[in-house]
């Protein structure tokens, strides 16, 4: 797969971009990488699948909300398009909704726990106060993003985090009802399709991206009570839980060691009960959270060497 332009190849175009391969796919989108020949400029662009009037209408919701949203944290969005032509490379055009953002060119947390299994502590706490910083800014301008996962955790050339994908961020509500985003990463209470504050839903999300980068893989399937897992947290043997991930660790031939202040975090994190999970001004002044962390330019050598 080729991912830069070459003039003498053709591709498929919309508006000034040229579409040279696709990044990712979801369901309601494809992910392009796109360049721009004439400003020599690299671009994601997203494509939605759909053309419905409903769709363009979801989609320039979605493209309003995330441009209106200034953090470094954030991808930035460069152009919207509500409906446009995509040209492919047999001349055949189609009228898609398109949105072209800030390219992610160090892939993203997904891709990184994919190559190396898991990081250092120290590691993953650098990324994961960017994570807290950019909740904290979202939740301070009262919105909720309900899709923070390993794969909207995006990097950036130096391998700093950019948070994507706000298709279903929406304002702040202690009773929603309907849960969306990815279902592995739901609260308890949004599996139990209760009403939820989406506020404490992306800081329960934050939790399992926090346990994956250390541990390399989910803390449990679901966060429900018929999951063995996680019904130890929920009756309060977190001893046996952290027990029960050393134990799978030694079946693989790993040996799982992680500090008691991270799973002190942790276990506060995952608390079934939203009223007693930690709020980011907790997690912030937890001990492990306040251990230091990489300077950007350690993170940059650290990484590249790490997927070298």
């Amino acid at each position: 797969m080729s991912f830069s332009y070459h003039k003498e190849k053709s591709y498929p175009r919309l508006g000034r971009w040229v579409l040279i391969n696709s990044l990712g796919e979801g369901a309601t989108s494809t992910v392009y990488l796109a360049f721009d020949p004439k400003a020599k400029e690299y671009s994601a662009l997203k494509v939605f699948k759909s053309s419905s009037s409903i769709s363009q209408l979801e989609a320039k919701r979605e493209a309003q909300i995330h441009a209106s949203l200034k953090h470094r944290s954030i991808l930035e969005v460069k152009e919207f398009h509500q409906s446009i032509d995509l040209v492919d490379i047999d001349g055949e055009t189609r009228r898609v909704t398109a949105i072209a953002l800030e390219l992610a060119k160090g892939g993203d947390l997904l891709l990184l726990v994919q190559a190396v299994q898991k990081v250092s502590e120290k590691l993953a706490r650098t990324y994961f106060r960017q994570l807290i910083d950019v909740l904290e800014y979202l939740h301070n301008n009262k919105m909720a993003h309900r899709d923070i996962k390993l794969e909207n955790l995006t990097l950036d050339a130096n391998f700093s985090l950019k948070l994507a994908d706000f298709g279903c961020a929406c304002p702040i509500s202690t009773s929603l009802q309907k849960s969306e985003g990815t279902m592995k990463y739901f609260s308890p209470e949004m599996l139990k399709e209760k009403a939820h504050n989406a506020a404490s839903a992306d800081i329960f999300a934050s939790a399992m991206v926090l346990f994956c980068l250390v541990c390399g893989r989910m803390p449990f399937t679901k966060a429900d009570e018929s999951d063995y897992l996680y019904s130890l947290i929920v009756k309060g043997k977190t001893d046996m839980f952290w027990k029960a991930h050393e134990k799978i660790s030694a079946k693989k031939g790993e040996k799982l060691v992680l500090s008691p202040e991270l799973k002190s975090l942790l276990n506060k994190m995952f608390d079934s009960d939203p009223l007693r999970r930690f709020s980011l001004e907790e997690i912030k002044k937890s001990a492990w959270y306040q251990i230091s962390v990489y300077e950007p330019k350690e993170v940059s050598k650290l990484v590249q060497e790490m997927i070298n």
